[in-house]
């Protein structure tokens, strides 16, 4: 063993200097040409990682590389990785580069906001974009609507109405004369904003002077609270209390002559109910008591009348079964029954006024996706009274209150009302009011909304064969300034035409008024 090293080491030395040799011509012999260490492929494309020297390069270093330290570097295949890839169109190598990967072409810039958290163009998270994105506010429903103000748990609306113009026939008889009419009109609605149960009140009154007839002046006031307690997911108590004040309208068949003013009526009541639902069933039981007390006549001679065979109770009982079919539309069912007593047992003119009343209905309660939304009703009453000699009221009755969104722009509004009032002619038991009322209200723009409402009634007294039709045309115009003013403007005409002589009358009036609300 020993004898053989220096041979081993000759040979060695021997191969070192040829591969040095090569390295220093350019020249590799057929074995260094093929094989891993070859710069060409056998297809004959370029192995990665080789170029040629050019032309007046200085190919310095053993083995004709760049430097020594670059040789310190490469293996004895030529392989450089200081070098770039060779230029296109060459052929002949010197050596072997580094193999330097591809840089990517930068990102497109988007201009796009980016939202915060959100991976960018290149894969990263940038928490806090250069461009903040601007979140535009969705347009109101009813950008002038009231705002009102919070007071706990409720939310409260005051308003007032301001208006002037004139009437050309406020007393609504043949003949009437015109005067100026002024009426101010306060108002309070308050909402509760509670999770469960619910509280709501409105409080509207009003205050109409006529500046040539001061005996028609009159006022009005409606208060009304609605209240209901979940006692749990289908079961629900509803209870309500309203009261209101007023007078006989002008025209009114119980309007006596000579009056020097109108005598004013108070009426108080309240509602108790429980409505259990049933899945797709809902009944509902109702119990209600009414008073309504009527104040003194005074007339121009000086005299008065204390009206008390007018003022009357009443108590009634209402039970409703409806089902719903479909969503939003509800078929129901409801009869109802109903006792009146006077507080004197005989009138004025010696008639029982005491009477019962029974009212059977059909209807839908409608609440669709369209639009669509409210409750009417149809169906027939009978009115009996104590007195053989006052004959019975009946008839059909229609009511309900209907609102359809035709289009964003346009609502159109039904409603309708039918009652059996009380009469205090000799003779005349009572007589059936029946009223359908058709507006339609446009928005030519969110702050200017016109307005087109037509109205029918009719009334039937049934001891004299009398029959009154009414009719009303109006138009109105609100401009909606800002959210706390609003200027109306209204043009309307009454009319009645009735079989009894001189009775007819047509009242033409112009209003322009200002609200205020908060």
């Amino acid at each position: 063993m020993p004898a053989r090293r220096p041979q081993f080491h000759l040979l060695a030395f021997g191969v070192v200097a040829a591969m040095a040799g090569w390295a220093a011509t350019g020249v590799w012999p057929a074995a260094a040409q093929s094989g891993l260490l070859a710069p060409m492929l056998e297809s004959g494309a370029v192995r990665p990682g080789f170029r040629p020297a050019m032309p007046g390069e200085d190919v310095s270093g053993p083995g004709g590389f760049e430097n020594a330290a670059a040789s310190a570097s490469i293996g004895r295949s030529g392989f450089n990785s200081r070098r770039g890839p060779p230029p296109t169109g060459t052929t002949a190598f010197r050596s072997r580069p580094a193999v330097v990967p591809a840089q990517p072409a930068p990102a497109p810039v988007s201009r796009r906001p980016q939202r915060r958290g959100a991976p960018d163009v290149t894969g990263s998270v940038t928490p806090y974009p250069s461009v903040v994105p601007v979140r535009r506010r969705p347009p109101e429903a009813e950008p002038f609507a009231a705002l009102g103000w919070r007071a706990g748990a409720f939310l409260v609306f005051p308003a007032i109405d301001l208006t002037a113009g004139y009437d050309t026939n406020p007393a609504r008889r043949k003949g009437g004369t015109g005067s100026a009419v002024t009426t101010v009109a306060p108002e309070l609605v308050v909402r509760s904003d509670w999770s469960r149960h619910s509280l709501n009140a409105e409080l509207r009154g009003s205050y109409t002077t006529f500046a040539s007839a001061p005996d028609l002046n009159r006022p009005l006031f409606n208060a009304l609270i609605d209240g209901r307690i979940d006692v749990s997911r289908d079961l629900s108590l509803d209870l309500q209390a309203r009261g209101a004040i007023g007078t006989d309208n002008p025209g009114n068949p119980n309007t006596e002559a000579g009056l020097s003013r109108l005598p004013v009526y108070t009426s108080t009541g309240v509602t108790v109910g429980l409505t259990q639902r049933l899945n797709r069933l809902e009944i509902s039981a109702k119990a209600l008591a009414d008073r309504t007390a009527y104040g003194a006549s005074s007339f121009t001679d000086g005299t008065t009348f204390d009206n008390r065979d007018r003022s009357y109770n009443q108590v009634e009982f209402r039970l409703r079964a409806g089902y719903e079919t479909v969503p939003g539309f509800k078929p129901f069912v409801e009869v109802e029954t109903d006792r009146r007593l006077h507080d004197e047992k005989f009138d004025r003119a010696g008639f029982e006024r005491d009477s019962t009343g029974r009212t059977a209905r059909v209807g839908v309660a409608l609440d669709l996706p369209r639009g669509l939304r409210g409750e009417v009703s149809g169906g027939y009453t009978v009115r009996d009274y104590r007195d053989p000699a006052l004959r019975q009221v009946k008839g059909f009755v229609f009511d309900g209150s209907l609102v359809w969104a035709a289009t964003g722009l346009t609502n159109v509004t039904l409603t309708a009302k039918s009652a059996v009032n009380e009469l205090i002619r000799p003779g005349e038991s009572g007589y059936l009011t029946q009223d359908v009322g058709v507006q339609v209200d446009h928005a030519f723009r969110r702050w200017l909304v016109g307005s087109l409402r037509f109205g029918v009634g009719f009334d039937t007294y049934e001891c004299i064969c009398q029959y009154d039709q009414r009719y009303t045309l109006a138009a109105a115009l609100t401009y909606k300034a800002t959210r706390t003013v609003q200027i109306k403007g209204e043009v309307r005409r009454e009319m009645m035409r009735s079989n009894d002589a001189g009775r007819d009358y047509t009242a033409d009036i112009v209003l322009l008024g200002v609200r205020l609300q908060r």
